[in-house]
């Protein structure tokens, strides 16, 4: 429930139209449905939701100069809302572990730590190491 009550509102549903305004508007028993989905199509290899694995590309325009100037157009990628709600949900979990292994090999800022270096690969075989700021 956590990884949908951070989702943002009002955002462009993917391919079944399913807002998030939608699925946080549920009622519990209807919620505790939509989890069961979920959880079947991730548990079981024969349950798959074609929509769930399909992002729909779309143009909008920008709002200013010639509607017909595809310049004046962004794109943007439409992905099922349910299968967001599912990677943040993954993402979430692979987070978590990962802060209980707490590897050193892990480059860049981290929350509460200091960067680590990372070693210099492109050609230096000195051994010497940087880090990002260098």
């Amino acid at each position: 429930m956590k990884a949908i009550k951070n989702m943002a509102n009002e955002k462009a549903p993917g391919q079944s139209k399913l807002t998030t305004d939608m699925i946080k508007n549920l009622p519990q028993e209807a919620t505790n449905l939509y989890f069961e989905i979920i959880q079947e199509f991730w548990t079981n290899n024969e349950v798959d939701l074609k929509a769930w694995h399909t992002t729909m590309l779309n143009t909008i325009y920008k709002g200013k100069g010639d509607p017909q100037e595809p310049n004046n157009h962004r794109g943007i990628a439409l992905k099922e809302t349910s299968a967001k709600v599912l990677s943040i949900v993954i993402g979430q979990r692979l987070l978590k572990r990962f802060k209980q292994i707490n590897p050193i090999s892990q480059f860049g800022h981290r929350k509460r730590n200091t960067p680590l270096k990372k070693p210099y690969s492109s050609g230096n075989n000195t051994g010497l190491s940087h880090t990002a700021s260098s």
